[in-house]
């Protein structure tokens, strides 16, 4: 039932409602991480709000609604229904997508931790241009990079003040933490300094 009442839904209907509940932001992240020659760029993470989608660091978004849309040279040529809950939250967690997405023309999963939407930066003259060159993009969760999505959190425009880590997956809690400071320094994010002893590892 809970699944279902998910499905029905989407992203953009939340907009407006978080004066008590924090602000959702979905985070994959681009598969050419895994190449990261095709696009030149340090930035591969992807998040998904209530108000855009696109690339955290680097700037480029679009309206949540038009996410999964056909666009060309930055013209909408071909709307497509926006993505239901069901489709982002399995998007973000390597689970495959609901058949329904068919009817919706989005292209089914490659494999059960590939998602692949229509690249809305098709096209464009930007300094992407590895990222501009294809019709479609493929995403992966992001836990395959970095085990808590601090990169779209750091966006300047949040002016992040306190960042309470709270990371329950297998493994030592304490290398997620040391391989954002890591990532950050290398893309230069500002990001607390992390020194962690022995005891504070006890």
């Amino acid at each position: 039932m809970f699944v279902k009442e998910i499905g029905e839904r989407v992203l953009s209907e939340q907009r407006g409602k978080h004066d008590k509940d924090p602000y959702p932001i979905y985070t994959v992240i681009d598969n050419a991480f895994k190449d990261q020659k095709e696009t030149g760029l340090k930035d591969v993470w992807v998040e998904m709000t209530p108000h855009e989608a696109g690339y955290s660091l680097t700037g480029a978004f679009v309206d949540q609604e038009y996410f999964g849309s056909k666009f060309d040279h930055g013209m909408l040529i071909k709307e497509q229904p926006e993505m239901d809950m069901l489709y982002v939250q399995g998007l973000c967690g390597s689970a495959a997508a609901d058949i329904s997405q068919f009817k919706h023309g989005f292209n089914p999963l490659i494999n059960p931790t590939w998602g692949i939407t229509y690249n809305f930066l098709h096209n464009m003259v930007t300094g992407l241009q590895g990222l501009s060159k294809s019709e479609t993009r493929e995403y992966i969760d992001a836990g395959l990079l970095l085990n808590s999505p601090y990169f779209s959190v750091l966006r300047k425009e949040r002016k992040v003040d306190l960042i309470i880590s709270l990371d329950f997956s297998e493994g030592d809690p304490m290398q997620t933490i040391e391989d954002a400071h890591r990532m950050s320094k290398d893309m230069g994010i500002a990001f607390p300094h992390v020194e962690f002893t022995e005891d504070d590892r006890k």
